[in-house]
């Protein structure tokens, strides 16, 4: 799921595995 979110992450926000790791604990 990781790489999906990161993904999604990537082309909405900036795209930064952080940002990505940052994304599936708030959620």
């Amino acid at each position: 799921m990781a790489s999906v979110v990161g993904k999604a992450v990537s082309v909405v926000g900036g795209g930064d595995d952080v940002d990505t790791v940052v994304v599936i604990v708030t959620v």
